[in-house]
């Protein structure tokens, strides 16, 4: 693909976030994802999840905006995040130097710095909805296997999306809302569809409230994390809040996960 003033040029280097979790984890302050021991785990390489989200999410993005001078900052903010959350910086100069385009042009298209990453969470929230959503339906999955690919999607949507943007917000002291994936209940809509129409847990009367309260304690615990925090406990973290999504599908069929025993 050739880069234009409309199209952010795609670099097989630029797109991959395999290393992000390892960047992430050479700060003090920021998790490291242990792998566990069992095979269901196994199976799931966390960094995997983050490329194969990303990469719907641009997907869908550059067929949304196409064309559109919008649209090359949102997908080279996009593309800036995950790493941000890692080096803490989310430069508009990066952005806007990635894009092709001028800063006259960026704030012709948004009134402020802040309006755009307003935009930001919207977009990037409404998009990762659909993105988990289609990823979940790639295949049939056992009760274990949607558990940890679900919860493990919403924490990389959150954790490397939403979060930076949240994090640079409050180093500028701009005021802003607390960021949530769950954007008009839309990603809780999808996560009941899917564990409808994916037969090994069609039968969970799991409703819209029930999934919206566990993501709604997943990012009060992802968004209030310390700086401080030894690294082993992010890592204790992330089990935990896995364990959140867990216990409710528990609560709601106590024989769901026989089959990983």
């Amino acid at each position: 693909m050739q880069a234009s003033k409309t199209t952010v040029k795609i670099d097989s280097r630029q797109s991959d976030c395999e290393n992000v979790i390892q960047l992430a984890a050479r700060r003090k302050h920021q998790p490291r994802i242990q792998k566990d021991t069992d095979e269901s785990a196994a199976n799931e390489d966390i960094s995997q999840i983050l490329q194969d989200l990303l990469r719907e999410i641009e997907n869908s993005a550059s067929i949304e905006f196409a064309g559109s001078a919008k649209g090359t900052f949102l997908i080279a903010a996009l593309r800036a995040a995950p790493k941000a959350h890692a080096s803490h910086q989310l430069h508009l100069k990066n952005i806007i130097n990635t894009s092709g385009y001028s800063r006259a042009t960026f704030f012709r298209v948004f009134e402020s710095n802040h309006a755009f990453r307003t935009e930001c969470y919207s977009v990037f929230s409404t998009l990762a909805a659909s993105a988990i959503d289609r990823l979940l339906r790639a295949k049939i999955r056992t009760a274990a296997d949607f558990a940890m690919f679900a919860s493990s999607a919403i924490y990389c949507a959150f954790n490397f999306l939403l979060l930076p943007l949240y994090e640079q917000q409050q180093k500028d002291a701009t005021r802003v809302e607390k960021p949530s994936l769950d954007t008009n209940t839309k990603l809780s809509a999808a996560l009941v569809n899917c564990l409808y129409d994916n037969a090994p847990t069609r039968h969970l009367q799991i409703s819209i409230h029930e999934i919206g309260f566990c993501l709604r304690a997943i990012e009060t615990d992802l968004r209030d994390t310390q700086p401080d925090h030894p690294i082993d406990d992010q890592a204790q973290r992330y089990k935990s809040i896995r364990k959140i999504f867990w216990g409710m599908m528990l609560a709601s069929d106590p024989k769901i996960f026989a089959e990983a025993h």
